[in-house]
């Protein structure tokens, strides 16, 4: 199991993204937790393709944690 933070601030920053946190459980089987704002650019940064994104988990309905999503 690897587990990689995409972004960690509250508040989107210059060169920080809000909260998003990437699973892969090494079955190839992968989860999102979170989307916050900035975080879809360093996932196309490390690579990881849309087709990846299927399995999206929210903590909770704050901007910070899902405003990527749209």
């Amino acid at each position: 199991m690897r587990i990689t933070f995409m972004g960690t601030s509250v508040i989107p920053r210059k060169g920080q993204a809000s909260n998003s946190v990437f699973v892969e459980t090494g079955n190839g089987d992968s989860f999102i937790f979170d989307m916050g704002s900035g975080v879809s650019t360093n996932y196309v940064a490390m690579g990881i393709p849309y087709s990846r994104m299927d399995k999206v988990f929210l903590t909770h309905l704050h901007a910070d944690h899902m405003s990527d999503l749209t």
